[in-house]
């Protein structure tokens, strides 16, 4: 599953890497602030999901 994550807390992207398992194999393809968040990027990295997450 192709991801794109947009959080401001840098430890949460970190944790989030960790969290493939054998059933679901993640591959992050870029770590976004939601200040630079947009669709023209989601559609650049062509994502199958993206996780948004702020604090």
């Amino acid at each position: 599953m192709r991801v794109l994550l947009v959080t401001d807390t840098k430890e949460w992207a970190e944790d989030f890497k960790t969290m493939g398992t054998s059933d679901v194999n993640l591959e992050i393809l870029a770590v976004a602030k939601p200040d630079d968040f947009s669709a023209s990027r989601t559609r650049a990295v062509e994502p199958d999901i993206v996780v948004i997450k702020t604090a």
